[in-house]
């Protein structure tokens, strides 16, 4: 039996579901937080061939295929949180590295954590970096775009963003927009389609690549986290996904 089409047909329908509603760990459930925190990072399995990637980016928050969910934990199981069709629950067991889930039809997986670190627990600061050293920055190198559009009956508008790495941690960023609205003279009359563009630039940043995680601070020192979906052979990054966006080489 082909178990690819039943993790698809499964568990990514599931993430799909737009719920990000934050999970707090009680006070008399010290096993729940103590398991929670070792899920914590990347997972992964093979299937026919194929890597597939499970990433618990929080305690409530978990990635699938680049799309996320909710979840919590409850006793022995991995609950997805879904809106539409109800929670779901994944039996999953835990022994050092090793993840097995079992799904809803009785298929089991067994995932290995990326990089074989363990996170850490409790109230310890998360240990997610690579053996090679306190990050990977030289990984993130060269010139990313990320394209999105809209439109209407009354015209399109795009943008186009840029964030550009040196790969010694830090980064330029700078976007483009486009309009294309219809124009109408004093008296109501179309005029025709009129097209209005902006751009920004010069705009700089820091960042810090730790396993599949982007940090990233601002000057006026804000600071966001973006995380990796795609890599080349080499290690070095191929796309990665920040604030909903996908930016690619």
């Amino acid at each position: 039996m082909k178990r690819r089409p039943v993790l698809t047909a499964s568990i990514l329908v599931l993430l799909l579901a737009p719920s990000f509603n934050a999970f707090s760990f009680q006070a008399k459930s010290p096993k729940k937080a103590d398991a929670g925190s070792r899920l914590l990072g990347t997972w992964e399995a093979t299937e026919e061939g194929e890597v597939v990637r499970l990433v618990f980016r929080s305690s409530s928050v978990l990635v699938f295929e680049e799309e996320e969910s909710a979840y919590e934990l409850v006793p022995g199981a991995i609950r997805i949180k879904d809106p539409d069709e109800g929670n779901v629950d994944y039996k999953y067991s835990l022994k050092g590295d090793i993840l097995v889930l079992t799904f809803p039809e009785g298929d089991k997986m067994e995932f290995h954590r990326a990089g074989g670190k363990t996170a850490s627990s409790g109230k310890e600061k998360r240990n997610d970096e690579p053996a090679a050293g306190p990050n990977q920055n030289h990984l993130l190198t060269g010139k990313f775009m990320s394209y999105s559009s809209a439109s209407s009956s009354g015209g399109s508008s795009s943008w186009t963003r840029y964030a550009t790495f040196d790969g010694r941690g830090n980064f330029e960023y700078s976007s483009e927009s486009a309009h294309n609205t219809q124009q109408y003279d004093q008296t109501g009359s179309n005029t025709g389609w009129g097209v209005a563009y902006g751009a920004n630039s010069g705009n700089r940043g820091t960042y810090r690549v730790v396993g599949d995680r982007i940090l990233v601070k601002f000057p006026d020192g804000s600071e966001g986290e973006g995380y990796v979906t795609e890599r080349f052979q080499d290690g070095s990054i191929g796309a990665f996904k920040y604030d909903g966006k996908v930016y690619a080489r």
